[in-house]
């Protein structure tokens, strides 16, 4: 289903926040900014808004048009799939308390999956359709990065 106004301009704001800018801002210095932003739209955090998402990152990084996207934007669109995908997955109270100062071994790693973009690449692999246990694309075929980027970007960020 489309988005509504009202999603579409909570996903906008929620698109600024992740962008670090000038700043040099991380999500994890900018947790109560994104949590915040959740709370006020609870919308966001689901798998609806992350597939959402996460067409939009496939479409815009990983296309044959891909280079004709600004520099900024593929980090900003995987830092938002990330941070979607993370709430999805551990619930986004649940997972800034844990990662914002990790108290256990478990939160520890999750802050690092968290910083390291692994709740991103993960989901979007899967959602490209890549194996990352198997190394193959769900038929079955070697891997291949759609667009020509996907894998290579992944390592790199």
């Amino acid at each position: 289903p489309e988005a509504t106004s009202d999603e579409r301009v909570a996903f906008l704001h929620f698109l600024r926040i992740q962008d670090p800018g000038a700043d040099a801002k991380t999500n994890i210095t900018a947790c109560n900014e994104i949590a915040d932003v959740l709370v006020r739209s609870p919308e966001l955090a689901t798998l609806r808004t992350l597939d959402r998402a996460a067409l939009l990152t496939r479409d815009l990084c990983f296309r044959e048009t891909a280079e004709d996207a600004p520099s900024r934007v593929p980090p900003i669109l995987l830092s938002a799939v990330n941070t979607l995908a993370a709430c999805v997955e551990v619930g986004a109270i649940k997972l800034y308390a844990q990662i914002s100062t990790p108290k256990s071994p478990e939160a520890v790693a999750m802050r690092a999956r968290y910083e390291d973009q692994g709740f991103g690449k993960d989901y979007m692999l899967s959602f490209m359709g890549f194996d990352a246990v198997l190394g193959a694309d769900c038929d079955g075929d070697e891997a291949r990065a759609e667009g020509g980027g996907w894998l290579g970007w992944c390592t790199l960020q």
